[in-house]
């Protein structure tokens, strides 16, 4: 039993027994225990009743004698507020509550009113000391920000844990990312952070930097920044330093196979490099190309004043008998004999950059380059020796009949290629075989048959022990 219920009972068992005590009550009866004096208040409850009953029926004789008073109306009330008394005494429940106390059944509030308690509305949260409370359901969740917090027992918002690192859904941390936040997929994507998960990549303009668009240029493209110099687009997307392409930029990237205006020779042709890096070839030379343009580049001709036989010694060995007689002259530069034989000839040994060649020591051009010398038809015959002398060394062997003397070893083609690898009287060693054949060119004509006028073996002093000059070209 609550303790104000208890106390309520024992102070109406104590009213109880003053008023029944001129009735006999013992006062020692409500001197027991609470369940005694519960008893005792009971059976006394039941005397009172009489009491009050015979009250009733004093009243009910007060009655008689009001009758004859003129207030027998009274005393007939008397007699029934005496029952009614009476009764009540009889079968009434005690209060189980002090008026206006206030309590909590579960979330509903009571208050107590006439000794009952009476139920208000439910409360929506929590009910504490008999009132509403609280700003959330015990148990339940919810976020504060990134932070997850619980409802406790008092209907209280708590935080439950740490701030989330990507999103709060419902009180409990979720999701790989922070919604609005953005990265880079790729170089030139980006994504955007929706309820804690990662968008669908989006292109960029340009790049993708630090988690969002920006720079000025695509990341691995080109671009060319003067004709021979290229950039590149760093994965930030800016430009990289140009860098110097090995011959042209061109299209954005670099190619070609030439740098822009740069010139070389192609033979006797200039060539200039377009700003496509690639050659395109200009018109041949009168004399020579050099450096990429025509030029002049005179080389001495001329005919030995001394006359050799065959055993000179190879192609080397005549080389130098050349440069001796050049140099006996006081001319400058490399001298080498218009001569062939199975290791070497004019076509594989010269230069062939020159121009134009002309007759030492007078100044006649013989031909404006090399594509002429090696022709059929020279612009002057090659007849004067090293000193610039006309007077040169006729030559024996099986052609000199037909030359008059007028001749030069040779055994090869204008063109200056080989002859024939047999008529070299042994690569130009031989001294004594007579019957080797061999072949020589004319000092005294400029066209055809000047390089290859006659070709022999035998003869009174044979062909390799006959004697000949040489015909020596500047290099």
């Amino acid at each position: 039993m609550p303790t104000s219920t208890r106390g309520l009972l024992v102070s109406a068992v104590a009213a109880l027994a003053t008023a029944v005590a001129g009735c006999g009550v013992d006062a020692r009866d409500l001197s027991s225990s609470p369940q005694t004096m519960k008893d005792a208040a009971s059976d006394r409850r039941g005397t009172g009743g009489s009491v009050a009953g015979g009250g009733g029926a004093g009243g009910s004789a007060a009655g008689s004698g009001g009758a004859d008073s003129g207030s027998r109306e009274a005393g007939g009330d008397g007699s029934t507020s005496g029952g009614a008394a009476g009764m009540g005494g009889e079968g009434g429940p005690p209060p189980v509550c002090g008026e206006g106390d206030k309590q909590c059944n579960g979330a509903t509030p009571q208050t107590c009113v006439g000794g009952t308690w009476q139920a208000g509305q439910v409360c929506p949260f929590v009910c504490q000391g008999g009132a509403c409370a609280g700003v959330c359901k015990p148990g339940t969740r919810q976020c504060s920000g990134k932070t997850p917090q619980k409802c406790d027992d008092a209907g209280k918002w708590q935080d439950d844990g740490s701030p989330c690192a990507s999103v709060c859904s419902d009180g409990v941390c979720s999701g790989t990312c922070t919604p609005g936040a953005t990265q880079c997929s790729s170089t030139t994507q980006m994504q955007t952070c929706t309820n804690g998960q990662w968008g669908s990549s989006s292109p960029c303009p340009y790049a993708c930097v630090s988690g969002s668009c920006g720079g000025v240029c695509l990341p691995n493209t080109t671009q060319c920044t003067s004709a021979t110099q290229v950039k590149t687009c760093g994965t930030n997307g800016q430009w990289d330093a140009a860098a110097t392409c090995p011959f042209a930029c061109v299209g954005n990237s670099c190619g070609g196979m030439c740098v822009p205006n740069s010139t070389q020779c192609s033979g006797n042709q200039p060539q200039t490099c377009g700003s496509n890096g690639q050659w395109a070839t200009g018109s041949a030379c009168t004399y020579v190309c050099k450096n990429g343009g025509c030029t002049t580049d005179p080389k001495n001709v001329f005919i030995t004043s001394l006359a050799y036989t065959a055993a000179m010694g190879g192609l080397f060995g005549a080389d130098n008998l050349c440069q001796a007689r050049a140099n006996s002259a006081g001319l400058t530069g490399t001298y080498k004999a218009w001569l062939a034989d199975g290791t070497g000839s004019p076509a594989t040994r010269f230069t062939k950059a020159g121009g134009p060649y002309v007759l030492a020591k007078r100044g006649f051009t013989v031909a404006n380059n090399w594509a002429e010398l090696a022709s059929d038809t020279h612009q002057h015959a090659i007849d004067s020796d090293e000193t610039g002398s006309s007077l040169l060394p006729l030559g024996t062997g099986p052609c000199a009949s037909s030359t008059n003397g007028h001749q030069f070893w040779s055994n090869t083609y204008s063109n200056g290629a080989l002859w024939n690898t047999t008529a070299s009287c042994s690569n130009w060693t031989d001294s004594v075989t007579k019957n080797t054949e061999s072949a020589w060119g004319r000092t005294d004509i400029q066209t055809t048959g000047w390089n290859l006028w006659c070709h022999g073996a035998g003869g009174d002093l044979g062909s390799c022990p006959s004697s000949s000059p040489l015909f020596c070209v500047q290099q």
